[in-house]
C-alpha cells in the first residue's frame, strides 16, 4: 500500500512539473508575441511620424526635391543649412534602421516584417545621396549594421 501511495505521489509531482513547463512555454509564447507586437508598432510610429515630418516642413520637401533633380549640389555648399537639413534627414534614416535592424538580429521583429524593411531598403539604396551619407557616417555605427549596410548598398553597383 506504501508503494502504490508513494507511485501516485510521484506521478502527482511529474504532471505538476510538467504541468507548470507547459504554463512557463505558454507564456513565453504570449511574452514573445506582445514584445513583437509592440516592436512592430513602435517601428510603424516611427515610419509615420518621419513622414509626418517630411509634409509638415516645406523647406525639407524643397531639398528633398533639389536632391533628386542634382544630388551633386551638396559638393558646392558644404556648410549650408539645407545640406545640415539633409544630412540630419539621412542620419535620422539610418538611425530607424538600425533600430529595426537590432531588433530583427535579437528576433523581437517579426522576419516577415524584415522582407518588407529590406525591400523598402532595395528602393531607396541607390540614392546618390544615401551613399555619399551613408560613408560620411558609417563609422558611427555598430559593426553588424555597419556590415549590413555595407553590403546592401553596394548590391545597387551590380544589379
Amino acid at each position: 500500500m506504501k508503494t502504490s501511495f508513494r507511485n501516485l505521489i510521484e506521478i502527482a509531482g511529474i504532471l505538476g512539473v510538467i504541468s507548470s513547463l507547459l504554463f512557463v512555454g505558454i507564456e513565453i509564447r504570449q511574452n514573445t508575441t506582445a514584445t513583437r507586437s509592440a516592436t512592430q508598432q513602435a517601428v510603424y510610429e516611427s515610419s509615420v511620424q518621419n513622414n509626418i515630418n517630411i509634409m509638415s516642413n516645406p523647406r525639407l520637401r524643397e531639398v528633398l526635391i533639389r536632391s533628386e533633380q542634382d544630388p551633386n549640389w551638396i559638393n558646392n555648399e558644404p556648410r549650408s543649412t539645407d545640406r545640415l537639413l539633409l544630412e540630419r534627414f539621412y542620419i535620422n534614416r539610418f538611425n530607424n534602421l538600425d533600430n529595426v535592424y537590432y531588433h530583427y538580429l535579437a528576433g523581437t521583429y517579426d522576419p516577415s516584417l524584415w522582407e518588407g524593411i529590406e525591400g523598402w531598403i532595395n528602393l531607396i539604396r541607390e540614392e546618390p545621396l544615401m551613399i555619399h551619407f551613408w560613408n560620411e557616417y558609417r563609422g558611427t555605427y555598430g559593426p553588424e549594421y555597419r556590415e549590413y549596410m555595407d553590403s546592401s548598398l553596394t548590391q545597387s553597383n551590380f544589379d
